[in-house]
C-alpha cells in the first residue's frame, strides 16, 4: 500500500509540474502576443505618419521675357504650364492632390509672386505613383524689380 501512495504522489507532483509549465508557457505566449500588438500599432502609427510625395515641374514659360514682353511696361503676364503629380509612400493609405489646391510660382529666395492656378484633383491608392497633370499657372500685371529683370528665363 505504501507503494501506491507514493507512485499518487508522483503523479500529483507530475501534474504539478504540468500545471507550472503550461502556467509559464502561457505567460510567454501572452508576453509575446502584446510585443506583437505594440510593434503592430508602431508600424500602423508609422504609416500613418509617412508624407506622400508630391511632384511639380514647369514644362513650358511664356510672357516673361523681358525683351520682348515688357514693351515698355512695368508688369509682365506670365503663364507657367506645370506637371504636377503625387506619389503615396505608405502601405496602407493613398494620397490625393485636392482639387481646390493652388499651386502657386514665386521667384528665387525672395518668393516674389509670379502666377497661380489651381490643380486638377489626383489620387492615388497605397504605394502607387499618380499620373502627371496639367496646370497652368497664370500671372496677371506682375511688377519685377529691375535687378531681377536680366535673371528671368529667356523663353
Amino acid at each position: 500500500m505504501h507503494s501506491v501512495f507514493e507512485i499518487q504522489l508522483q503523479g500529483i507532483r507530475t501534474q504539478h509540474y504540468n500545471a507550472i509549465a503550461a502556467l509559464h508557457y502561457c505567460r510567454w505566449l501572452n508576453y509575446c502576443a502584446v510585443v506583437a500588438a505594440v510593434l503592430v500599432l508602431l508600424w500602423l502609427f508609422v504609416q500613418c505618419m509617412i508624407e506622400p510625395e508630391y511632384s511639380v515641374e514647369i514644362a513650358a514659360v511664356s510672357d516673361l521675357d523681358p525683351a520682348t514682353d515688357l514693351n515698355g511696361r512695368a508688369t509682365v503676364d506670365p503663364v507657367f504650364r506645370l506637371s504636377v503629380s503625387v506619389a503615396s509612400q505608405s502601405w496602407f493609405f493613398g494620397a490625393c492632390i485636392d482639387p481646390h489646391t493652388v499651386v502657386k510660382v514665386s521667384y528665387s529666395h525672395l518668393r516674389l509672386p509670379l502666377a497661380a492656378g489651381h490643380a486638377p484633383e489626383v489620387c492615388v491608392g497605397p504605394k502607387e505613383l499618380g499620373e502627371k497633370r496639367t496646370v497652368v499657372a497664370r500671372g496677371v500685371g506682375v511688377s519685377v524689380p529691375g535687378y531681377m529683370l536680366d535673371n528671368l528665363p529667356k523663353t
